[in-house]
């Protein structure tokens, strides 16, 4: 039997240097992958570092002391623009259930889209509400004024239509003011068809961002009211015994809890809902306070108007006036003003703020009868005679637009009087666009035109 001889390996040099060759390009290998990886979870950790810490707490304004980090600005911006897509749906919703009367809703839908559609300029008006917040705790500090943890919870309720205690009746309706006295003066300038046109009486808005709307108005618009009024007492209204809710206290807290639960995608949580609702109240009360003091009457003057298109034609018309011809016979022929041009150009009563400024300043100058020069505005040239004036008593919508113009031109003033307000320069990078508008939504608004 042949013996299996074993033979030794020779190892050359040659091997050798093959080996080591071998060893140091793999630890190359090893090194240059740690380092790719290294630096690979160096820049996600930095992405995810960046985006949860390092940008949500950069500042992009400051008032004083207090610092407004882009984290609650764009939390608060995807709230409101998640509020504005909701009532821009509801508007909608309006105009198809009333159809070609719903034209002014359906309008109004579109407005709140196209707003949207400029995120920077609807995220300069959150960045505006958010320092006049700061603002206003500040002010309110300073006042004494606080609001309480059970008047939080009182108003979540009402704005879920959760009433504990049984919904809520009104228990008085105020009657329409008197009709004016008018003197002897004022009976000679008017015909039996001449009286103060009233305007519409302004509906409330949805809970949320106000929209301001910039829909030009082809008349000077005026504000109905009246002067020498005789007083008038309240409508009671038979007493009614407030009804019980059929919504549970299991009930209301589910409500809140679906509603947590959708607006917890765009970081909105429960905490956040709780100070929008402490904020709101706290603005209320500020605002009362400031406008204590006011009485719900406004200097009001009543004028009619004549409106033509160049100077020439309104100095003609002041020379046919001159003449002895009849205002109402010349307002039917030249007015351009078709709202009113068969009424004698009657504008009824208005307070300050409701014209522009070279009409109001025209009108509230002129004495009773008095007939204005020639005055241009944006709509043409106006020939202004005053009719009436005087401290009109206000109902409670106009006593209340008094109110929140008072409250607003004060806050604006504090805001200009302060030298440390500022805002990041590059504010607008952190200005977040979603909640998108659905596209089939925006399809459909303008579609249904």
């Amino acid at each position: 039997m042949a013996q299996k001889q074993n033979q030794n390996k020779i190892v050359t040099k040659k091997h050798l240097a093959r080996d080591e060759r071998e060893k140091r390009q793999l630890k190359v290998i090893m090194a240059v992958t740690i380092t790719v990886l290294v630096i690979v979870l160096g820049l996600l950790a930095y992405g995810l570092i960046d985006s949860y810490i390092i940008k949500p707490n950069k500042v992009v304004a400051s008032v004083g002391e207090v610092k407004i980090t882009a984290g609650e600005f764009q939390k608060n911006v995807k709230y409101s623009r998640l509020n504005q897509i909701n009532q821009a749906y509801s508007y909608y919703q309006y105009a198809q259930m009333f159809g070609e009367m719903g034209s002014s809703f359906l309008t109004t839908s579109q407005q709140i889209v196209a707003q949207l559609s400029d995120s920077v300029s609807f995220g300069s008006q959150v960045l505006d509400q958010m320092i006049d917040d700061v603002l206003i705790r500040e002010e309110a500090q300073k006042l004494g004024i606080t609001v309480s943890a059970e008047e939080v919870f009182k108003e979540m309720m009402t704005a879920f239509e959760f009433f504990p205690d049984g919904t809520p009746v009104p228990t008085a309706i105020p009657t329409n003011p008197a009709e004016p006295t008018l003197s002897s003066t004022q009976i000679a300038l008017l015909q039996f068809t001449d009286t103060p046109t009233p305007m519409p009486t302004a509906t409330s808005t949805p809970e949320g961002w106000s929209l301001p709307t910039n829909t030009p108005n082809p008349t000077v618009e005026a504000v109905e009211s009246t002067a020498e009024l005789v007083d008038s007492e309240p409508t009671e209204e038979p007493t009614q015994t407030p009804t019980v809710t059929p919504y549970t206290t299991q009930g209301y807290a589910k409500a809140l809890d679906n509603y947590i639960n959708q607006v917890r995608q765009f970081g909105f949580k429960k905490d956040d809902l709780y100070k929008l609702f402490e904020m709101n109240l706290l603005r209320q009360k500020v605002s009362e306070k400031i406008t204590e003091d006011l009485e719900p009457t406004q200097e009001q003057v009543w004028a009619r108007h004549i409106l033509v298109e160049t100077e020439e034609e309104a100095k003609e018309i002041i020379e046919r006036l001159e003449s002895g011809e009849e205002w109402n016979l010349i307002a039917s022929e030249k007015s351009i003003d078709s709202s009113n041009a068969q009424n004698g150009g009657d504008l009824g009563w208005f307070g300050r703020g409701a014209m522009v400024s070279e009409f109001e300043e025209a009108a509230f100058s002129l004495e009773i009868a008095e007939i204005s020069a020639p005055i241009q505005t944006s709509f043409g040239w106006h020939i202004i005679q005053l009719i009436g004036k005087g401290n009109n008593p206000l109902d409670s919508n106009e006593f209340q637009t008094i109110k929140d113009q008072t409250f607003n031109m004060w806050l604006t003033d504090l805001r200009s009087s302060r030298s440390d307000i500022e805002l990041a320069e590059n504010w607008q990078e952190f200005v977040p666009s979603e909640p998108q508008v659905p596209s089939d939504f925006v399809s459909a608004i303008y579609g249904a035109q």
